[in-house]
């Protein structure tokens, strides 16, 4: 497996531009932490814009460290912008799961996890973060290089899927995932949404309107939304998550 160690400091570099936070400031047109954050593109031989810089620090990011963000930038373009349409669709990254932080989720009329492991990533916590995933979305997948793939095939339960990426940027799915509603848990889904999210849609759902003191709206949401069906519940979270999805700061 590479190191860090083995890896160019240019690449290093490259890969520290390439963060949530970079793109957080480039949609809020931060204009202060853009210059700062961006500043070793200009040692992109050959471009002559931002534009040229980001796809050539990329192109050898892809060839040289295949860090956490190729993988991210992969699933987004091929899956979100191929597969499906940014108006049927929307993802959120860094989604916290229970006791763990799912990479990508991506919302289109059901709820899909990616997490992602690099060359660089160990396998400790992988367990936890299935099944910390697999009551809070209908479908799960691990993303891998392609050399790993078929080492971490073995270490999945059934119904996971995987991807593999590989040197060209391609993805190749070598499992799918199985898509599984009734396994979830309702009150982790619960758990996923904000308390304006829970509210709107139990008003929407049932006509809720709140009858307690806000000090115990929580738990009596909570109440009314694991009496439902946990197929109307799934289908009300993906509705609340893929309109947070759709927000510039879920990048």
């Amino acid at each position: 497996m590479p190191t860090s160690t083995s890896v160019s400091a240019q690449s290093l570099t490259y890969a520290s531009i390439f963060t949530t936070r970079t793109f957080r400031a480039l949609a809020a047109e931060n204009v202060h932490d853009i210059a700062a954050r961006l500043a070793p593109l200009a040692e992109v031989a050959g471009a002559r814009t931002t534009a040229e810089a980001f796809e050539g620090a990329h192109a050898r990011l892809l060839q040289d460290y295949r860090c956490e963000y190729v993988y991210k930038n992969a699933l987004v373009s091929k899956i979100l912008f191929q597969r499906h349409r940014p108006w049927t669709a929307s993802a959120i990254l860094e989604q916290p799961m229970g006791d763990s932080e799912a990479d990508i989720v991506v919302l289109n009329g059901t709820t899909t996890v990616y997490e992602i492991k690099t060359e660089f990533d160990q396998y400790s916590r992988l367990s936890k973060q299935l099944h910390d995933y697999s009551t809070r979305a209908a479908k799960v997948f691990v993303v891998t290089s392609d050399r790993r793939a078929s080492a971490l095939e073995s270490r999945l339960p059934d119904g996971v899927g995987l991807l593999g990426l590989r040197r060209n940027g391609a993805l190749t799915t070598l499992r799918d995932a199985v898509s599984a509603v009734d396994r979830l848990n309702i009150d982790h889904l619960f758990g996923l949404l904000r308390s304006d999210e829970a509210q709107t849609f139990l008003k929407e759902t049932i006509g809720y309107q709140p009858d307690v003191p806000r000090g115990l709206l929580s738990a009596r949401m909570r109440e009314l939304f694991c009496a439902l069906d946990i197929r109307v519940a799934h289908a009300g979270v993906v509705t609340a998550l893929r309109g947070r999805g759709a927000q510039p700061h879920a990048w």
